[in-house]
């Protein structure tokens, strides 16, 4: 507000007035608010002329729209807007079976008029929508947002499995499943946690993709949790872990969730040895072409083939090994590689801690040596 000798001057709408009640009148009024969202977005004021021919375009543009049609199904109390959703969902054959368990024949269908949306006045004197939100400044789509409580998820098929190779925030696909863990890392900094006890990385990958694309469960959230955060598509759940920054699983308290992919028993590296098996010394294999010499002692077996096969003795082809335990074993090196700890990492509290602890008992144990010496023997006698 600026005041000039015999006028008022408010510098949000660019406008003059003659005194102060009038300006006190005009901050109270819609143009003004307007006005307002106007100067915080960078754009210039507008006239009231404009602003009231405007409203009433607005007013009379919800007046005259058309009513909408709303299929509803009193058996699964589920709403659809076209009579061609419907009919798909009536055929399905899981609609089928409801029918079925329910013992009656399939309802009919209400069809309910939708009212058009008026533009009505708040108590504080802005013009809405009514049933919109009353926020002119929305960022996030209905397809970003999160599901509400009591909103229904149509049900999808979970035949279809993640691909191993494909990313989990932006769907990019790499040459193989190890190619792609390095990939999400560079780029979002994700990795397995707790890798050296991993027994199925790839199930787990598997599971966290399912995650993903059929329950629209984002990754730091527990998926045995009922309320967890859900969104509607896939699309939805990966923006949201992409602007938000969380692109870690969640694990330390959630490893419940995870218990089929992990191993957390320790074995020994040895393995059991079993009974001996007596052989004949000499025996014959391959037909007759190689000659196996046994150790009765040691149980070793030694091959001799003949000049025949010299060429395929020569070959040493380094066949694929496909098992979980390798897998693992590969997972854990490439994450060495670069640079991630594949233990639980110790907090220097938790350290220093250990210490004092090991030296109060280091103490406590040189106090009673010293206390147990007994003082009262003659020291001129040798023992």
């Amino acid at each position: 507000m600026t005041e000039t000798s015999d006028s008022v001057y408010c510098s949000t709408s660019g406008t003059y007035f003659k005194d102060k009640d009038t300006l006190t009148e005009h901050y109270k009024s819609d143009l003004h608010r307007y006005n307002l969202k106007r100067k915080v977005a960078g754009l210039p004021p507008v006239t009231k002329e404009w602003f009231e021919a405007r409203k009433s375009q607005l007013l009379s543009t919800a007046a005259g729209a058309p009513s909408q049609s709303v299929w509803i199904d009193p058996l699964t109390k589920k709403k659809f807007q076209s009579q061609q959703t419907y009919d798909t969902f009536v055929a399905s054959k899981k609609y089928k079976d409801l029918v079925k368990k329910s013992g009656k024949p399939a309802p009919e269908c209400k069809v309910i008029e939708k009212k058009p949306k008026e533009a009505v006045k708040t108590e504080k004197g802005a013009f809405v929508t009514k049933g919109d939100s009353e926020s002119e400044w929305e960022t996030a789509s209905d397809e970003d947002a999160p599901i509400g409580e009591n909103e229904e998820v149509e049900e999808e098929d979970f035949a279809e499995e993640w691909d191993v190779r494909k990313c989990f925030f932006d769907n990019h696909v790499s040459e193989s499943f190890e190619a792609n863990m390095e990939y999400m890392f560079k780029n979002f900094g994700f990795f397995f946690p707790e890798a050296e006890h991993l027994k199925d990385p790839q199930g787990l990958l598997k599971y966290l993709g399912a995650k993903l694309m059929h329950g629209h469960i984002p990754l730091y959230c527990s998926g045995l949790d009922p309320d967890a955060k859900r969104f509607r598509s896939l699309h939805a759940v990966q923006r949201h872990m992409i602007d938000s920054n969380k692109w870690t699983m969640l694990f330390e308290g959630n490893e419940d969730e995870y218990e089929d992919f992990y191993d957390f028993t320790f074995e020994d590296d040895e393995e059991a040895g079993g009974d001996i098996v007596l052989a004949d010394d000499v025996g014959t294999a391959a037909g007759g072409y190689e000659l196996v010499l046994k150790d009765p002692e040691s149980g070793r077996e030694k091959v001799l083939g003949t000049r025949t096969f010299a060429r395929f003795y020569r070959q040493k082809h380094k066949l694929g090994n496909t098992r979980e335990s390798v897998l693992c074993g590969q997972l854990v090196a490439r994450y060495r590689n670069l640079g991630i700890s594949t233990k639980p990492v110790v907090a220097p509290e938790v350290k220093k801690a250990r210490r004092q602890a090991k030296r109060k008992d280091h103490m406590q144990l040189k106090a009673e040596l010293r206390a147990n010496v007994n003082n009262n023997l003659p020291r001129n006698v040798p023992y």
